[in-house]
């Protein structure tokens, strides 16, 4: 009778690799599960563009409506042409980073806008709260727009940190 020859176990059966090259998960010693490095990286810096996109799309909206209080601008177009030229580093980096100095500037140009901004709606709805209908009336219209751009700036800044470690 020939001898049968013993197949080896599938791939996703070993925790080490395969003899094609390393799994993109390894058991740690202690008993828990570790995505690679790159895996990780690649995770955060597909988030960072998916945050990226709502805020270009937040952007292209109108921000201004006339009418009372359209003189209150959160910020500058100084600094709307900021967000755009960082936005525009941070897409044109690969998931392993080929500038990735220009990458945290860039991400930290986002949370410093994002930062200001979130001081200005603080300080609008503390306005808000002191004199509640006559402030109330002239941001309540602008006050999601605004939430909404000030979460996806520091959703990017928060996913640039996580992708550059």
């Amino acid at each position: 009778m020939p001898k049968r020859r013993k197949r080896p176990p599938p791939p996703s059966m070993d925790p080490i690799g395969t003899p094609d090259g390393p799994l993109t998960t390894r058991f740690s010693a202690e008993g828990g599960l570790r995505a690679d490095a790159t895996v990780v990286r690649a995770a955060s810096h597909k988030e960072m563009l998916s945050w990226i996109g709502v805020l270009e799309r937040l952007i292209v909206l109108p921000r201004q409506r006339l009418g009372i209080g359209h003189n209150l601008q959160p910020f500058t177009d100084v600094e709307d042409q900021e967000i755009k030229h960082a936005t525009a580093i941070l897409k044109a980096q690969p998931v392993v980073p080929t500038a990735p100095d220009q990458a945290r500037a860039a991400g930290s140009t986002l949370k410093k806008v994002g930062e200001r901004l979130g001081t200005y709606l603080d300080a609008c709805l503390m306005e808000a709260s002191k004199s509640a209908g006559k402030e109330l009336g002239k941001q309540v219209g602008r006050l999601p727009f605004w939430l909404a751009l000030y979460y996806a700036l520091m959703k990017i800044a928060q996913s640039v940190a996580n992708w550059l470690g």
